[in-house]
């Protein structure tokens, strides 16, 4: 694991909580510094990707989300300066929208139902840059 991957993960900050249960300790993953559960999995998986790759400018990331995966991903892709598009459904919290287009990413809002045949259809993704593509859940 490369130097740069390794600035990616970091220790999820603990809290004691020894009042509500002695022992307990809370992880604030909201601590991140993509403020997002998934981070210590995604962006290190992308930055692993992209050293690989050597150039990062051509690379496009793509991933079918409704949330904190996505943002983890458009945080991701805003370090390695290429671009992130989330496939993300019409439901998509208005919070989670605008934070990742915040962070640069190109979000596309489709019906439920629509979003799988999308993502299989990575097609047009590949048009003229290496694409990462995935698809998460809650």
């Amino acid at each position: 694991m490369s130097k740069r991957t390794c600035e990616v993960i970091t220790m999820t900050p603990l809290l004691d909580a020894n009042v509500v249960m002695p022992g307990l300790q809370l992880k604030l993953e909201y601590l991140n510094p993509s403020l997002s559960i998934k981070h210590r999995a995604l962006p290190p998986a992308i930055f692993e990707y992209a050293e690989k790759r050597g150039n990062t400018t051509k690379l496009r990331v793509v991933i079918l989300t409704s949330g904190t995966a996505g943002i983890s991903v458009a945080w991701a892709a805003r370090r390695l300066g290429c671009e992130a598009v989330l496939l993300m459904p019409e439901s998509a919290k208005q919070s989670v929208i605008n934070y990742a287009s915040q962070l640069g990413a190109d979000i596309q809002c489709h019906p439920h139902g629509h979003l799988e045949s999308i993502l299989q259809n990575t097609q047009s993704y590949q048009t003229h840059s290496s694409s990462i593509s995935s698809r998460t859940s809650h």
